[in-house]
């Protein structure tokens, strides 16, 4: 069954089947709309709002600037990550990867190894972000932290991997603290919010 994300069960335009990686991507490839595969059920992606993509770009922006001259490549938007264990994929928000990017195919659209992983939170997807997709991300062996950011008030929560089945967590929601990602830059989180009006 095809389900958007705001909950609602559309007509069952795909049919239920147990899919492949290769069917999902074959699939995908030929849509004009993306989806998202997570334990056998596709979603369609929602349109992001101006503030969503607003915090995405500054976010990128933040992110970019300090990793410019570094081994690290900044993605966003796009690019689609697989879970091949769980024969899940997801398009986060924005992604890092450390080193050179593993893809599964040679059409190069598709990541196996990012280290940190972005989401930017809407209504309509907060606990699709905070559950399902993060069942997926702490699956990746490679991934390292994942962070979460509200789009209607200045907060953001930081996951890290401790072991593979062990995460610690921090809020942040004084605008003057500093997230500390990757052990190695930092970004204020007041300065994710860039002309953002709540």
């Amino acid at each position: 069954m095809e389900r958007g994300l705001g909950g609602e069960v559309k007509m069952p335009e795909i049919l239920e089947k147990i899919w492949t990686a290769a069917e999902f991507l074959n699939f995908e490839r030929k849509e004009t709309l993306k989806h998202e595969l997570i334990a056998n059920e596709i979603y369609t992606m929602a349109g992001a709002s101006f503030f969503h993509n607003l915090i995405v770009s500054n976010l990128h922006f933040l992110l970019k600037q300090q990793l410019i001259d570094s081994n690290f490549i900044v993605l966003h938007g796009d690019m689609r990550v697989a879970d091949l264990v769980n024969n899940s994929f997801c398009y986060p928000d924005l992604l890092v990867i450390a080193g050179e990017p593993q893809f599964v195919d040679n059409e190069f659209d598709t990541v196996t190894n990012p280290v940190l992983i972005c989401e930017v939170l809407s209504k309509g997807t907060e606990s699709y972000d905070k559950e399902k997709k993060f069942d997926v991300y702490q699956a990746l062996e490679s991934l390292q932290e994942y962070l979460i950011v509200w789009q209607d008030k200045p907060k953001a929560r930081l996951f890290r991997k401790i072991s593979q089945k062990h995460w610690e967590m921090w809020d942040f929601d004084n605008e003057n603290e500093n997230i500390n990602l990757l052990e190695r830059f930092s970004i204020k989180l007041q300065d994710i919010y860039q002309k953002v009006k709540f």
